[in-house]
């Protein structure tokens, strides 16, 4: 009603616009145990998001760009993740919207702002030669 009234003073009655996604690149260090049950391109749904976060020795949670030049600095290998190893595996997820999740620096608060609509979905995954180019991870 008082909308009606707003609107017959000529006064324009404006929605608020919904912001429009920022997309995120969610990194993490986990086990290659837990690795290995994920493929590149697979979509995740928030139990398997919330384990990869659960089960990560270092995380990140940043810019697209910002974590393609991070990853330059990764010193990675192409072989096959085992299943049964204690290696360390870098995994990237990209998140569609991921405003709420960006430069947090607690699991416990990326895993409390996961969006509920959550879509993402598995960029990069591979083994780690070395821990060098970890620096800008936050450890666990």
């Amino acid at each position: 009603k008082q909308q009606e009234e707003t609107q017959k003073r000529g006064i324009e009655v404006t929605k608020p616009q919904p912001s429009p996604p920022i997309p995120a690149a969610l990194c993490l260090i986990v086990p290659a145990s837990i690795a290995s049950n994920f493929k590149n391109g697979a979509n995740l749904n928030v139990e398997q998001l919330t384990h990869l976060i659960d089960s990560a020795s270092y995380f990140l949670c940043t810019h697209i760009k910002a974590a393609n030049s991070i990853e330059e600095l990764l010193e990675t290998t192409d072989e096959q993740i085992p299943s049964d190893s204690k290696r360390e595996v870098y995994i990237r997820i990209n998140i569609d919207d991921g405003r709420n999740l960006i430069d947090k620096k607690i699991p416990y608060y990326l895993k409390t702002n996961l969006p509920t609509n959550l879509q993402c979905i598995v960029k990069q995954l591979a083994c780690l030669k070395s821990l060098s180019g970890l620096e800008k991870f936050n450890r666990v």
